[in-house]
């Protein structure tokens, strides 16, 4: 079982994501990344396809992410509109079907487990790098 989150500052073009995976109701593994001219859909999905990097070919993955998009289109209810998010769940759908995962995308509202709350603070903790690094990098030039 996986908990994603994805955080995004829209004014000063940042993303953040985390995933954890549990093994039998423990943690197992922390994810988390950022990146500059990106927002939370974006990251939403990223947190998603990291996670599913980090388990074994062949298994049954069950993700819970906030973000009801997405769910929608995994239960071919939805669309993507736009070229970044299709091509990275393109990747992400190519991927989970050579590697035979299992996986069930659920919708879990935020702040709703002490996973969802844990994974949303990374996510926040890693948007905040990317505005450190932006802030840095504003003062180098």
């Amino acid at each position: 079982m996986a908990y994603t989150d994805g955080s995004a500052d829209h004014l000063a073009d940042a993303a953040g994501w985390a995933a954890v995976l549990l093994r039998n109701g423990r943690l197992h593994l922390e994810v988390q990344g950022w990146a500059v001219g990106r927002d939370s859909a974006w990251a939403e999905l990223k947190a998603v396809c990291e996670v599913l990097a980090s388990v074994p070919d062949g298994v049954r993955v069950v993700v819970h992410t906030d973000h009801f998009g997405f769910v929608e289109v995994f239960r071919g209810r939805g669309r993507l509109h736009r070229t970044d998010l299709r091509e990275l769940w393109e990747g992400f759908r190519a991927e989970a079907k050579r590697r035979r995962l299992r996986l069930e995308l659920r919708y879990r509202r935020r702040q709703k487990t002490v996973w969802s709350r844990w994974v949303h603070r990374l996510a926040n903790g890693a948007r905040l790098r990317a505005l450190q690094v932006l802030g840095s990098d504003a003062k180098a030039a």
